[in-house]
C-alpha cells in the first residue's frame, strides 16, 4: 500500500514539473515574440520611404 502512495505522488510530481516546463516554455515564446515585434518596430520606423515596399504595383 504504501508503494501506491509513494507511486501516486511521484506521478503528481512529474506531471506538475511537466505543466511547470511547458508554462516556463511559454512564457520565453512570449518575450521572444514580444522582442522580435518590437525590434520589427523599430526596423520599419528607421526605414525611409525609398526603402518601403509598393503595395501594388504602379502602371
Amino acid at each position: 500500500m504504501v508503494y501506491m502512495i509513494a507511486a501516486y505522488g511521484v506521478i503528481w510530481l512529474i506531471t506538475f514539473a511537466f505543466v511547470a516546463t511547458i508554462f516556463w516554455r511559454q512564457r520565453q515564446l512570449q518575450q521572444q515574440v514580444a522582442w522580435m515585434e518590437q525590434l520589427l518596430e523599430m526596423e520599419t520606423e528607421t526605414a525611409g520611404p525609398e526603402d518601403a515596399t509598393p503595395s501594388a504595383p504602379h502602371s
